[in-house]
Order: structure tokens, then C-alpha cells, then sequence
């Protein structure tokens, strides 16, 4: 027989039961409830309510997790896309870096608690970085995160506006490019100068100063830089002298042939031929190449080029390069001087292709010649296709402008 359960412990149980399932709410005008920590109050009459904490996004994957939230993997990737980020704003500023851009947007949405890392790195990034990353925020889809972002890239570039206020007064201008404000600063106020600053003879005096004693290695680039958008006529004789300088600095060789790369001046021409005939480097060899396709109505120039275009010798990338400026030269030509020029073209690209040889360079230089005088130059290249059967496949296979083109050399 079973003892029957006392009736204090079944009120015990109903109270503990009770208690567990939730708070009991006090009546209206009753004792105040204490206060539990980390719970939100009710506001009495009269007081104002306490500000919320911010919610917390719940991470959607696994591992483990840092006090921004993010996965230490993913948090890596992000900083290496950075880097990345970086190298490619530094290297070539002309060229979008579309796949680095694609990878850290596609970041950002999957894991949107990487924002805090990324913000927290907005400061310490170039402006031409910056620049990048504003693209970056303007085009994702997640309209919170987005505006989230923007607001701290406003926050961080607190110091480029103050750098466009010092671009826009010349007394400041001058004290911070003396030596007046740190680095970033200065980079900043660089980035910023336009055409009346640099048709100043003062400021021109620091940027020949900073070009040839600074001893950071960015400030110095950016001010070689702008010495080559700048008219003055102690310009382009310096920039001609540090070219010209094979003891010089190669980094500063460099920002002084991207320098030249605009310049339509006859010593600008004879600098950079000079360059390229010395083949010192891969990367100013290319530039070199590059920026003399201002250059090509000038028979010399356009030999040299020539010459490299066909040179199985050196590296596959300037060969592009050589090829790109002679079909630039080919537009820029006079209606006399084409026929000969796309000849010399057509000649060279042949043999390259019949060696076999980095044939890609002569189909890259064929694929422009056919994407810039659309129908004009067809059949020519369609007969040296027809000639060269391994190149037409090839043609046909990789260089879709050339496809239609290499169809009866296959």
C-alpha cells in the first residue's frame, strides 16, 4: 500500500514549479519588482527609458570565434584580401582589381560580423585602398551592413577631409609638405594636389625636394608622381634625370617612367628608348614599352619596338606590351604612315607565330589591331592566319575578336 504525499510538499512543489516558469508581474501599484542584472527595466512615470544594448548578430557557422564574432580563418582572409587590396592599388592604380573586389564583397556577405575587423582596419589604409573599399561598400546588397560600413569609412576618412582642407590652403600646403604633418598625412595632402597647386613654383620647389631627399619611400614615389602632372619646365628634366640615373633607386626608376608614360615630349621619348634598350628590368622594361606608344610616329621608337615585339628572347609580357603600343601608334599615325606601320606589324607578328615562340603576344597585338579598326584590317590578318594553321587553332580557341578570322586556317 502506497503512502499518501503530504500536503506541505505538494505546495512546496507548486511554488518551485511556479517560480520556474517565469517572473510573477507585480500589480499595478504594487512593490517594485528587484532588479535583475542584464534584464531591461520599465521606465515609471515620468523617468526615461534606458537605451537598449545593441543586439547581437548570431554568427551562422562554425568554430571557434573572437570577440568580433568571426571565425580566425576567415578573419586572415580577410586581412590577406587587404593585402591584396593593397599590392594592387600600389602596382598598377590603373587597373581595377576586380577579382580582389569580388572576393571581399562575397566575404562580407557571408559573414557580416567581419564588418568590425574591417572597420577597424578603415584608418590605417592609403586613399587609393579606400577608394577601392568605398566601391566595395556601394555595391553590396545587404542595405544594413552597407550602411553600416559607409558610416565608419565617413569616420575614417576624418583625416582626408582635413588633408583636402591643407591641399586647398597654399600656406598649409607648403608647412605640412615641409615637413610639418607625419606621413599619412603628407601621402594624404599628395593625393589631393590638382592643377593649381602644381602650377605653383613653390609647391613644385617641395616636390622637387621631397623627389630627391625624402626618406619614405611612398612619399617620394607620390611626389615623383606628381611632378609628371605638373607644367613646370624643371619637371620633365628631372624626372628625365632620375631615369636616366641606373644607380637611382628602382622604386623611384619606376614612378618616374609612369611619369613619362604621359608626356609627349621628344626627352621623354628618348629617356624611355633608352630604358628599353637597356632591358635592365622585367618591370621597366614593360613600362617602358608602354609609355612610348606616345612615341611611334618617331621611326627609331617604333624600331625599337619592333625589335622587342619579335625578340624571343625576352620576357612574354613586354612582348605584349611592345605590341599594344605599336597598334597604339597605329591609331595615332597619319593616313600615310599606317599602311607601313601595320606591315611591319603583320611581319613580325608572323614570324613570331611561324617560331611558335610566345605566340600569345603576337595574338594579343593581332586581337587589338582587329578590335580597333574594326573590318579594316580583317583580311590581312585572316591571311596570315590562314599561313600559320597552329596559330589559327589556337586563335580560334583563345581570342574570340580572331575567331571569325582564323576559321580558314584551322
Amino acid at each position: 500500500m502506497r503512502r499518501p504525499i503530504p500536503l506541505l510538499a505538494l505546495g512546496l512543489l507548486f511554488l518551485w514549479l511556479a517560480g520556474s516558469a517565469g517572473p510573477v508581474l507585480p500589480s499595478p501599484g504594487g512593490p517594485a519588482r528587484p532588479e535583475v542584472p542584464g534584464e531591461a527595466t520599465v521606465p515609471g512615470p515620468g523617468e526615461s527609458p534606458e537605451p537598449l544594448p545593441p543586439p547581437v548578430a548570431a554568427s551562422a557557422g562554425a568554430g571557434p570565434f573572437d570577440r568580433a564574432g568571426a571565425p580566425p580563418q576567415e578573419e586572415a582572409a580577410l586581412r590577406a584580401l587587404l593585402c591584396s587590396l593593397r599590392a594592387a592599388a600600389d602596382a598598377s592604380p590603373a587597373i581595377f582589381p576586380a577579382a580582389e573586389i569580388d572576393d571581399l564583397r562575397a566575404l562580407l556577405m557571408r559573414r557580416p560580423d567581419l564588418a568590425d575587423v574591417l572597420c577597424g582596419e578603415l584608418p590605417s589604409l592609403d586613399p587609393a585602398c579606400r577608394t577601392l573599399l568605398l566601391h566595395t561598400f556601394h555595391s553590396l546588397a545587404d542595405p544594413p551592413l552597407k550602411n553600416r560600413l559607409l558610416a565608419a569609412f565617413e569616420a575614417a576618412d576624418e583625416e582626408g577631409r582635413r588633408a583636402a582642407a591643407v591641399a586647398d590652403d597654399p600656406r598649409a600646403l607648403l608647412g605640412v609638405l615641409g615637413g610639418d604633418g607625419d606621413d599619412r598625412l603628407r601621402l594624404d595632402v599628395l593625393e589631393r594636389l590638382t592643377g593649381p597647386a602644381l602650377a605653383n613654383p613653390e609647391v613644385v620647389d617641395v616636390l622637387l625636394r621631397l623627389a630627391a631627399t625624402e626618406t619614405d619611400e611612398a612619399v617620394r614615389g607620390l611626389a615623383i608622381s606628381r611632378l609628371g602632372q605638373s607644367a613646370d619646365p624643371r619637371a620633365l628634366p628631372a624626372l628625365c634625370s632620375m631615369l636616366d640615373d641606373r644607380a637611382g633607386a628602382h622604386s623611384d626608376r619606376v614612378a618616374a617612367a609612369r611619369a613619362l608614360a604621359a608626356s609627349d615630349d621628344a626627352r621623354a621619348a628618348r629617356s624611355l628608348s633608352a630604358l628599353l634598350a637597356a632591358g635592365e628590368s622585367t618591370v621597366l622594361t614593360r613600362l617602358a614599352a608602354a609609355g612610348l606608344a606616345r612615341h611611334t610616329s618617331r621611326p627609331e621608337v617604333a624600331a625599337a619596338l619592333l625589335s622587342l615585339f619579335s625578340d624571343d628572347r625576352a620576357d612574354g609580357a613586354a612582348r605584349t606590351c611592345a605590341g599594344s603600343s605599336l597598334v597604339e601608334g597605329v591609331r595615332h599615325a597619319s593616313a600615310e604612315d599606317q599602311p607601313a606601320l601595320v606591315a611591319s606589324i603583320l611581319g613580325r607578328a608572323e614570324e613570331t607565330i611561324r617560331r611558335g615562340a610566345v605566340a600569345d603576344c603576337a595574338l594579343v597585338t593581332l586581337a587589338k589591331l582587329a578590335a580597333f579598326f574594326p573590318g579594316r584590317y580583317d583580311r590581312e590578318i585572316a591571311v596570315l592566319l590562314t599561313t600559320c594553321p597552329e596559330g589559327a587553332r589556337t586563335a580560334a580557341a583563345r581570342f574570340p575578336m580572331l575567331s571569325p578570322l582564323a576559321k580558314g586556317g584551322e
